[in-house]
């Protein structure tokens, strides 16, 4: 990635499976494989979870909570709302 001298690279915009299984295999002894697995296994759980009507809190991150939308005759349906934790919005610039 070109920068201008003296300024530091900027992040990706955006992070995907593959960025963070390659974080948690840089801060582990875990293969590429075997981090990739740990990243699709929080994914399924989160998303079972929420399916299930239940939030989901990570400590330092946030909670991921299931809401019901407006009732309709033709569909119950679940909009997902998410609520940084303390530590996470202090932590941002």
């Amino acid at each position: 990635m070109n920068t201008p001298a003296g300024h530091p690279p900027q992040p990706p915009a955006r992070v995907g499976k593959a960025a963070l299984a390659r974080l948690i295999q840089d801060r582990t002894a875990l293969s590429t494989a075997q981090s990739t697995r740990v990243v699709q296994a929080v994914i399924d759980g989160l998303v079972m979870s929420v399916r299930a009507g239940k939030a989901v809190h990570l400590p330092g991150v946030g909670t991921f909570t299931p809401r019901p939308t407006a009732p309709r005759p033709d569909a119950t349906r679940m909009k997902l709302s998410f609520k940084a934790s303390r530590t996470l919005q202090d932590d941002l610039p």
